[in-house]
């Protein structure tokens, strides 16, 4: 089967309850399936872990404007947990076996109900479809979390650290009954970069064979594995069956995190809202103009500034920022 790379094509659900996966050929300029005779595309949905969630068919909708929507719904009892599933579809083109693959986050909630934008009239008028509503919902949700350095919502995520290690053992682990703290040096403790972690879900470390230059993945054992929530750091005993010898290497760390506060629901909104209004906020700009008139000046290299030009959602940014280095201002 010819694969084609992975797409750009995300969503986002809400576990515990059915969602309707989609993906739309002809969106990034792939070929369209085959029609006749009808064969539907087939999928296939994998966990974080690799597990097989679902497979089955999907429902075939109809061409227009170059463009082929696929759907199928994933029920509540396959969403058990915060996650992020790989769904691929497989059909033929031209007869031939083709394949691709769509992305979806599995989380606690959405920041908003796509209902709060009645509370805003002004969009009722520009004749957004449900489509580009949600697609504004997903800039805006993962554009304050960014910017906040954090999630509002429980969600499942990784991070890869590279760890040095000289595989001399550690002696003692202070906390464990043992009597002196850990050393920094890989083979016990290991800072995550994001805050508000909840649950480790899992430790693997990527190998590859100096003699041979054969490589693969070896899990680590979380029964020596303890996460201290309050700092978000990892601490792990020496595991006397792993001839690696301890936490170093080429590590991917697999968590739950996120922490909701109060006001995220109205400010990720009017985030969404001004997205709708105004478009994604040119990365190059320095000044936004303000509703009523004038203008803002825009965080900059530097120099302070406004994130958004709306100091209400820049003062919530403010407030909720984990980051070190304050104001990214990345632009989107």
């Amino acid at each position: 089967m010819t694969v084609i790379a992975a797409s750009q094509q995300f969503q986002r659900a809400v576990r515990g309850l059915p969602f309707m996966a989609v993906y739309t050929f002809g969106l990034n300029d792939e070929a369209l399936p085959d029609v006749s005779p009808a064969a539907p595309p087939a999928v296939s949905v994998t966990n974080a872990a690799g597990a097989v969630v679902i497979t089955g068919a999907s429902t075939l909708g109809v061409a227009a404007g170059g463009q082929v929507a696929a759907s199928f719904v994933i029920p509540a009892s396959d969403l058990p947990a915060r996650d992020l599933y790989t769904v691929m579809w497989s059909y033929t083109v031209s007869t031939v076996p083709t394949g691709t693959t769509s992305t979806i986050d599995v989380c606690d909630g959405r920041l908003f109900p796509l209902s709060d934008y009645l509370n805003y009239p002004e969009l009722a008028g520009l004749g957004k479809t449900t489509a580009q509503l949600e697609e504004a919902r997903i800039a805006a949700e993962d554009r304050l979390e960014w910017e906040c350095g954090c999630a509002f919502t429980g969600r499942y995520g990784t991070e890869d650290h590279l760890v040095g290690g000289d595989r001399r053992p550690f002696d003692y682990w202070q906390g464990w009954g043992w009597g002196s703290p850990l050393r920094g040096d890989g083979l016990g403790r290991l800072a995550l970069e994001r805050p508000f972690v909840q649950t480790l879900r899992g430790i693997s470390r990527a190998w590859v064979d100096p003699d041979d230059s054969t490589s693969g993945t070896h899990q680590l054992s979380l029964n020596y594995a303890r996460l201290d929530t309050r700092r978000c750091v990892v601490h792990y005993r020496r595991d006397p069956t792993d001839q690696y010898g301890g936490l170093w290497g080429d590590l991917t760390i697999a968590y739950e995190h996120g922490q909701p506060v109060a006001d995220v629901r109205r400010i990720c909104a009017m985030l969404a809202r001004h997205r709708l209004l105004h478009g994604p906020l040119d990365a190059r700009a320095t000044q936004a103009p303000v509703e009523g008139g004038g203008s803002i000046n825009l965080a900059t290299p530097g120099l302070m500034g406004s994130v958004f030009g709306i100091p209400e959602i820049d003062v919530f940014i403010q407030r909720h920022n984990q980051r070190g280095d304050g104001y990214v201002s990345s632009g989107d």
